[in-house]
């Protein structure tokens, strides 16, 4: 029997995309949550610096990519296309935030807040790029609806970044 799910490329292609970045997402979240990667005072070497980057630069362009496509959710009804377009700007923009505040923390020597103002502002930066870059894709517009909502992701995954650093800092403190 011939299957009855939907397979238009724009409902596969995301799934697929983002599967391949579940291990750099494991990745960091355990580089963020092991103590033996505790950021140093030192640098890494120079080969290393670019491995660290891989992250929020493949994440760029998977974003980027994501929205260069015409349509993503044409199975879908309007109501549910948005809800689901805007959980994917929230998390997509979440996960760059963190990837970035990952980077920078691993291969520049400045102190945290300057490490969580570097990740907002790069990644902010990149998601109103991205709006823009929304111009020039046929059937796409920019909404600021959607930057919102991608800053909103941006803001919450650096608040749980700066819980966890002052949570492991005052455990540190007490044992």
């Amino acid at each position: 029997l011939p299957s009855e799910r939907p397979s238009g490329p724009g409902l596969r292609s995301p799934i697929r995309a983002s599967t391949l970045l579940l291990a750099p997402c494991s990745f960091a979240f355990y580089t963020m949550t092991n103590p033996s990667t505790a950021q140093t005072t030192t640098r890494p070497s120079r080969r290393l610096v670019w491995l660290w980057w891989l992250l929020p630069l493949g994440w760029m362009v998977l974003i980027w990519t994501l929205s260069a496509q015409p349509e993503l959710l044409v199975v879908v009804s309007s109501r549910l296309r948005d809800m689901l377009a805007w959980v994917a700007h929230f998390s997509e923009f979440a996960v760059l935030a963190v990837f970035l505040w990952l980077a920078t923390r691993k291969t520049i020597a400045i102190d945290e807040q300057a490490v969580l103002g570097v990740a907002f502002f790069g990644t902010a930066l990149f998601a109103v790029v991205d709006e823009l870059h929304q111009v020039f894709v046929p059937g796409r517009t920019p909404d600021v609806r959607d930057l919102l909502v991608d800053l909103a992701g941006i803001l919450l995954a650096l608040a749980v970044i700066r819980w966890f650093a002052a949570h492991q800092k005052q455990a540190a403190n007490q044992g």
